[in-house]
C-alpha cells in the first residue's frame, strides 16, 4: 500500500495540538496576571488575538492533518497560508506587545517555530505531490 502522507508533518501537527493547550493556558494566565499586577485593563487587541488563536488554530491543525492524510495539495496550500497567519500573530505577540513576560516570549517563539516548520514541510509535501521533489526528501 502506498502511503502519500508525510509522517514528519503529521508528527509536528500532533505535537502542536498538545502545545496549543499549554500555549492558550499560559497566555490566558499571563494576560490575567498582567492585568492584576500592573493595574491595567485587559488589552482589547490581545484578547481578540487570543480568541483568534483559540478558534483558528484547531481549524488550521484539523485542515493540515486531514489534507496530509488525504494528500490533498490544495488544502495543504491553504494550511501553509494559515500557518503563515499564525506566525505573523506570534511575531506580533513577541515584538509589539507593550508589557511582555519571558514565558510569553518563549511560548510565542515556540509557536512561530511550530507553525513555520509545519508550513515548510507542507510546502515540500505539495511539491512532492506535483512530482517536483523526490519522495525521499519528505520522509
Amino acid at each position: 500500500m502506498l502511503v502519500l502522507s508525510a509522517w514528519s508533518l503529521e508528527a509536528l501537527i500532533v505535537a502542536n495540538w498538545r502545545f496549543n493547550v499549554v500555549y492558550i493556558i499560559g497566555m490566558c494566565v499571563g494576560l490575567v496576571y498582567k492585568a492584576l499586577r500592573f493595574d491595567r485593563r485587559l488589552e482589547t487587541e490581545i484578547c481578540i488575538l487570543l480568541l483568534f488563536i483559540m478558534l483558528f488554530d484547531p481549524l488550521r491543525l484539523y485542515i493540515g492533518s486531514r489534507s496530509n492524510k488525504l494528500s490533498n495539495g490544495f488544502f495543504l496550500l491553504v494550511f501553509s497560508l494559515m500557518c503563515g497567519m499564525t506566525v505573523i500573530t506570534a511575531v506580533y505577540f513577541i515584538l509589539w506587545q507593550t508589557i511582555t513576560m519571558r514565558i510569553e516570549t518563549a511560548l510565542n517563539c515556540l509557536m512561530a517555530i511550530f507553525s513555520g516548520g509545519e508550513a515548510f514541510i507542507a510546502l515540500i509535501q505539495v511539491l512532492r505531490l506535483i512530482q517536483l521533489v523526490p519522495r525521499a526528501l519528505v520522509l
